[in-house]
């Protein structure tokens, strides 16, 4: 999403699972991905996820649930600023204590790596970033991001 692909494309997908082995071949097993993408395994979860959202009444995407045991899970369909996904996860576990904030855009991106100016403003707390704030970057975030 960061390089405006479209990650509903297969291809899209196993693009970016092929660039995430190259790099980091430690962390992502690329033969593992691509014999698990295309199992029957995969494709039962993902009904199981289509099937969950229907019964909570949604088709939105991104969905997300937060679930821990002996506690009700917390359904957040679609998208959800920044601060309201906070929310959530405090509620869901509230011993993970204080939310941790970066210093600044250069800290999220030293964290981050490839973080778009939209992520790093939610992260940030603020609407509008100078462009200043991004190395490299050209321009501001406003109205029209």
């Amino acid at each position: 999403m960061v390089g405006g692909r479209n990650a509903a494309h297969k291809q899209v997908l196993l693009d970016v699972a092929e660039d995430l082995s190259g790099r980091r071949p430690d962390l992502f097993d690329l033969d593992q991905f691509e014999a698990d993408f295309g199992g029957s395994k995969a494709r039962g979860l993902f009904d199981e996820d289509v099937r969950e959202a229907r019964f909570r009444g949604t088709l939105r995407f991104p969905s997300l649930m937060l679930r821990r045991p002996g506690a009700p899970p917390a359904f957040l369909p679609g998208w959800r600023p920044y601060q309201s996904l906070i929310a959530s996860i405090c509620d869901v576990a509230p011993e993970l204590g204080p939310e941790r904030r970066p210093e600044g855009a250069e800290d999220c991106r030293i964290y981050w790596g490839d973080v778009t100016d939209r992520e790093i403003s939610e992260m940030l707390g603020s609407d509008e970033i100078a462009a200043s704030d991004f190395p490299g970057s050209s321009h501001s975030l406003g109205a029209g991001v």
